[in-house]
């Protein structure tokens, strides 16, 4: 005979074996490892002792100070390596789970005071092939190569990995990484996402990346990314913002990433993209929206899809309602080539040589452009098309007018174009304005054009700001979830 109490009994029995271990340990200046990092009273000096006991769940809370470690020199760890030979300050040792992630945080109230000081000798964090960490809330300070990083596994592939060599639910938040430095000839960005899936990288401020000789680098780098969310951070004085490399390719299942609500401020290029992939199998549809583009040096490029050297196409990128700004009139906003398809949406071009350059490097495979309107071009005008084509179809149009009158179904040569009459509700605004008061955040938000309204009499937003309460770059004040309760010392472990 059925037993409910019996049954449910059994039930919560298994619920109980089940449940997240969510333990919270502690690190504090004023620690000692003799300690077991159980309490505030019972902190750990070491932030690599605390990583080497967490469980899924975990939670280790970090107070203020400024913390200088090496995994090369440590009794609590062996090094853990990154690329090119570097080695990391700290090392992490465990995975989460979805349900239960490692979380490593400044401890609630000490936002913005815990430093991670690698001396310019070390990578940051080294998360390797770990998954489901959340880092949240710390600085990250004269990192090596890597403020914090994953090497993975290998990134060349032509497929999509296993899920054993891939770094999986990882979320980088509220971090500030500062002063990041490398060698001529490698790899150095703040935050490194090498053979990922499922990250998020949100609300972080990077600042100064830079290579001693000069080398390009990086904020943020991918390399062999499945479907990431990068948004809401500020990156500025670097020379590449994303460098978004290798997407990997799903027989079947598109694979895809966005990349929204960014600040970038950059030397060369703000976000560029390289694909490496079977010709058969394109890459999965990808996302730019609502970001500010701010292009410091001549001749750098606010997006950059340069694909026609690898051996595949990306299947779709959409470029919407981002702002492209311009310190002279010597930038292109847009610079594509072997893109499947490339939607152009509500976009502000400001102080731009060229708002969209249409690379044809490759006649099999030419950036196709399937839509573009709602945008809103400076006073200057200019989109390059089928440029470098070594037939010498070349065209350049300099008058938004005679732009919107193309027709490739009536000229065979226009490769790049796959739409008749585009950007038919575009405007011409003179954004002046917007070039003195960038940085004004609560200034600028008023210095948007007003909505386009096309021929059937609706209204569309351009730029990066869609509501009243958008905000673009890093939200500040991101603050921790508050502690639990401290247990009694008789219950601490």
């Amino acid at each position: 005979m059925f037993n409910f109490t019996q049954t449910l009994t059994a039930l919560l029995l298994v619920g109980a074996c089940t449940a997240s271990h969510a333990a919270e340990y502690w690190i504090s200046k004023k620690g000692s490892d003799a300690n077991n990092c159980s309490s505030a009273s019972l902190s750990c000096l070491s932030i690599q002792k605390g990583l080497n006991i967490l469980k899924p769940g975990d939670i280790l809370n970090i107070d203020e100070g400024t913390y200088i470690e090496d995994s090369t020199n440590s009794t609590l760890t062996s090094k853990c390596g990154l690329l090119d030979a570097n080695y990391g300050s700290l090392c992490i040792k465990s995975s989460g789970t979805a349900e239960n992630p490692i979380t490593i945080r400044a401890l609630p109230g000490k936002e913005g005071k815990v430093i991670i000081d690698s001396e310019g000798k070390r990578a940051g964090i080294i998360i390797s092939k770990h998954d489901y960490i959340h880092i949240q809330n710390l600085i990250l300070r004269n990192s090596w190569t890597g403020g914090i990083a994953t090497p993975g596994g290998p990134a060349s592939t032509t497929a999509a990995p296993s899920d054993d060599i891939l770094s999986i639910g990882c979320e980088i938040v509220g971090n500030t990484i500062e002063n990041t430095r490398g060698a001529w000839g490698v790899n150095t960005s703040a935050i490194y996402m090498w053979s990922t899936k499922n990250w998020i990288v949100r609300d972080n401020i990077i600042k100064t990346v830079k290579s001693d000789p000069t080398w390009e680098v990086n904020g943020i780098q991918t390399y062999g990314t499945i479907n990431a969310i990068i948004e809401h951070n500020d990156i500025l004085d670097v020379d590449v913002g994303i460098n978004w490399k290798d997407h990997y390719i799903m027989s079947g299942s598109y694979q895809e990433s966005t990349i929204k609500y960014n600040f970038l401020s950059v030397a060369k290029t703000g976000i560029r993209i390289s694909i490496r992939a079977d010709k058969s199998n394109p890459a999965g549809d990808n996302q730019i929206e609502n970001n500010i583009i701010e292009l410091i040096n001549e001749s750098s490029v606010g997006i950059a899809a340069y694909l026609a050297g690898a051996n595949g196409m990306s299947r779709e990128l959409t470029v919407k309602n981002n702002l492209f700004i311009g310190r002279n009139l010597k930038h292109v906003a847009i610079n594509a080539d072997a893109l499947k398809s490339l939607r152009v949406i509500g976009n502000i071009f400001s102080n731009m040589e060229a708002a969209v350059s249409l690379r044809l490097q490759d006649t099999s495979r030419p950036a196709r452009l399937t839509e573009s309107n709602f945008n809103v071009f400076d006073t200057a005008f200019q989109i390059l098309h089928d440029r470098y084509d070594p037939s010498g179809d070349s065209e350049t149009y300099k008058q938004l007018g005679q732009w919107q009158q193309v027709k490739p179904s009536a000229d065979a040569t226009l490769l790049s174009l796959a739409i008749d009459n585009p950007d038919g509700s575009s405007i011409q605004y003179d954004s002046s304005r917007i070039r003195t008061t960038l940085i004004a955040e609560d200034d600028f938000r008023n210095q948007m054009p007003p909505p386009i309204t096309n021929t059937k009499g609706e209204h569309y937003q351009p730029g990066p700001y869609q509501n009243t309460n958008d905000i673009v770059g890093a939200r500040k004040n991101i603050i921790s979830a508050p502690l639990a309760p401290e247990k009694p010392k008789s219950q601490q472990l």
